[in-house]
C-alpha cells in the first residue's frame, strides 16, 4: 500500500516537473531575439523542397540613358553569389538572396562617350561611393548589393512540371551530349512568373518586382514529385532601378558629392538603370536522373 501511494507521488511531481519546463520553453519574456534566416539556413516548409546556388554562368546587365541606348554595365562570374529555396509544390513559398560584388563592375561606354571602359568604371564606382580614395568603412558598407527574394506572384502554372515545354527529352535518358557533356534528355519547362523582393544598394533598401520568366530543366520527362536539376531566371521586362531611391548620384574618387554635374548626369545617363537579369542556379546535392543515375554537369545552353 505504501508503496503505491509513493509510486503515484512521484508519477504526479514528474509530471508539474515537465509542466513547467514546458511553460518555460515557451515563454518569450527576456529572450534574444532569433535573427533573420539567410537562404542557406531559413527554415524548410513542408512540401517538396528544393535548394539551388547560383551558377557562374549567370549574368547580370543594366543600361543607361534612353530606352536602346547602348552604354551600360555587367556583373558575373565571380561578382555574383547567391542560393534559392523552393516549394516545388507551392511556389509561391519561396526564399532566395542574390548578392552582387559591386566593386567588379565592368562598365561599357556609349557611343558619345569615346574614353576608355576603365575610365568609365571607375566614374561609375565614384558614383556608388567606391572609388579609390574612400574609406575602408565606406567600402565595406556600400561594396556589396544584395536582392533579396521573398515570393512569387503572377504565376502562369501552379506547379513547374506543368509549364510549357520547351525541351522534349531524347529516347534514351542516359544519352550525353559529346559537345558539351550536358544530359540531351533533359526536358525544359518555361512558366511566368513576377519576383518580389526588396533591393538593397548604396545602403538604401527598396521593394522591387521583376517580371521574368522560369525555366525548369528536368533529367526525362517532367512528372509531379520530380525534382528539376536547373533553374534558370530570365527578364521578361528591365527591372528600373532608381538613382533617387538610392542616393546615387555624381561624385568623385573620395566619395564627395559633386552637385555641379547632376543637371548632365540626367542628360547622358539619365534618372534609372534598366536591369536584366540572366541567373542561372543548380540544384544542390547534384543532378540525379530516372533510377539515381548521376548525370554530368550542365551548361548554360538552356532557352538560347
Amino acid at each position: 500500500m505504501t508503496l503505491r501511494v509513493v509510486s503515484r507521488l512521484c508519477v504526479v511531481h514528474c509530471c508539474v516537473v515537465l509542466a513547467l519546463v514546458a511553460l518555460s520553453c515557451q515563454s518569450t519574456d527576456g529572450g534574444d531575439s532569433p535573427t533573420a534566416p539567410t537562404p542557406s539556413s531559413a527554415p524548410e516548409r513542408s512540401g517538396l523542397i528544393a535548394k539551388f546556388k547560383l551558377a557562374p554562368s549567370s549574368r547580370i546587365e543594366f543600361q543607361l540613358g534612353k530606352k536602346g541606348a547602348k552604354g551600360g554595365g555587367l556583373f558575373s562570374g565571380e561578382a555574383l553569389r547567391g542560393q534559392v529555396q523552393i516549394d516545388l509544390l507551392d511556389l509561391a513559398q519561396v526564399h532566395g538572396r542574390v548578392d552582387v560584388q559591386l566593386s567588379r563592375l565592368s562598365m561599357i561606354p556609349t557611343p558619345e562617350h569615346t574614353t576608355e571602359s576603365e575610365h568609365v568604371t571607375a566614374l561609375a564606382l565614384n558614383w556608388l561611393e567606391l572609388g579609390s580614395e574612400v574609406s575602408a568603412k565606406a567600402r565595406e558598407q556600400f561594396g556589396l548589393s544584395s536582392f533579396e527574394l521573398l515570393s512569387l506572384g503572377k504565376l502562369s502554372h501552379s506547379a513547374p512540371h506543368e509549364g510549357k515545354v520547351q525541351k522534349k527529352p531524347a529516347p534514351d535518358p542516359a544519352m550525353v551530349d559529346p559537345d558539351d557533356g550536358s544530359s540531351s534528355p533533359a526536358e525544359l519547362r518555361r512558366m511566368y512568373a513576377r519576383l518580389e523582393g526588396t533591393l538593397l544598394l548604396h545602403g538604401f533598401r527598396v521593394e522591387q518586382r521583376a517580371d521574368v520568366s522560369l525555366f525548369f530543366e528536368y533529367p526525362g520527362e517532367a512528372v509531379a514529385g520530380m525534382m528539376p536539376t536547373r533553374v534558370r531566371v530570365k527578364s521578361r521586362r528591365p527591372l528600373l532601378v532608381r538613382f533617387g531611391s538610392h542616393d546615387i548620384l555624381p561624385r568623385d574618387a573620395t566619395g564627395t558629392h559633386q552637385s555641379g554635374l547632376v543637371p548632365g548626369m540626367k542628360k547622358r545617363v539619365g534618372i534609372k538603370a534598366r536591369v536584366k537579369l540572366d541567373l542561372v542556379f543548380d540544384r544542390l546535392g547534384g543532378r540525379r536522373g530516372p533510377a539515381g543515375q548521376k548525370l554530368p554537369p550542365a551548361t548554360n545552353r538552356l532557352a538560347q
